[in-house]
């Protein structure tokens, strides 16, 4: 299913200046939300393109100057791999070709979030492993930021999604409240050291900020509670999308469990 956004259609309000239309069926709106769905299939097939041939220069390409991989893939699974995208680049050069990596590849979900932000997930058949990717808008061109992935190292078995939920569903509660009320200690344990907030907003302006920073400069406010969606990754990866109606805010929060426990991640911003 084609997941439909506000366009960039524009209309004239009573005096006569362009805004931007709300209507699903502007023709402007389907225009451009197709237009967006081909380019994210594109940028998609030049990733996987990119590793299989071992074609850094396609690589280089798609991936945002600030590109990062976090996975849990190593001999420690009480640890978090990241990698930058210098980092990766030269592992796939030196690897050199990989059949089959790209083979058996299906999109399963492409989320946006207010025409500048996008959440791909993509399965590895017959295996099911699925690897997520976020997306931004710059310049109006689509770029990856995040590749996330686990390993199941294991056979898939019956996943307890509703105890799972419960737990994130806590976690989040606590970091949502920790922020309103600035608990900076619990903020510290619920997020991981090398977590970083990406946001960008109708201008396409991305930022990156830091846990320190993030912490540092908060701000007692009221609390919302958001309406979350949450999708589970092998009992080890979480990603909730986390709507703020009142504040045209879409974000998406990541979690993996790490030494048994669950600790955020990531968190990417999309602001209307």
């Amino acid at each position: 299913m084609i997941p439909f956004i506000n366009g960039i259609a524009q209309i004239k309000d009573g005096e006569g200046k362009k805004k931007q239309s709300q209507y699903i069926f502007d023709s402007d709106n389907l225009k451009q939300n197709i237009n967006d769905i081909s380019s994210i299939y594109g940028i998609m097939g030049m990733y996987y393109e990119g590793v299989e041939r071992a074609k850094t220069s396609l690589l280089d390409k798609v991936f945002h100057p600030e590109w990062f991989m976090r996975d849990t893939d190593t001999p420690n699974e009480a640890t978090l791999n990241v990698e930058n995208k210098l980092e990766f680049i030269l592992r796939v050069d030196t690897h050199g070709l990989y059949p089959e990596y790209a083979s058996d590849r299906t999109f399963s979900k492409i989320e946006m979030a207010n025409n500048n932000l996008a959440y791909v997930k993509i399965n590895k058949m017959p295996n099911k492993n699925s690897t997520v990717f976020f997306l931004f808008k710059e310049e109006n061109e689509w770029v990856i930021m995040d590749k996330l992935w686990v390993n199941p190292q294991k056979p898939i078995t019956t996943i307890n999604h509703s105890k799972i939920s419960s737990i994130i569903e806590g976690v989040l509660r606590d970091y949502y409240t920790a922020i309103s009320i600035v608990d900076k200690e619990t903020l510290h344990g619920l997020l991981h050291e090398n977590w970083n907030l990406k946001q960008t907003d109708s201008q396409q302006n991305i930022k990156t900020i830091s846990k320190q920073k993030f912490i540092n400069q908060l701000e007692a406010n009221t609390y919302q509670s958001p309406l979350f969606s949450i999708d589970f990754y092998h009992e080890k990866l979480v990603v909730a999308r986390a709507d703020l109606q009142n504040e045209s805010i879409t974000t998406f929060i990541t979690l993996f469990k790490i030494d048994g426990k669950w600790k955020i991640t990531s968190e990417r911003k999309s602001i209307k």
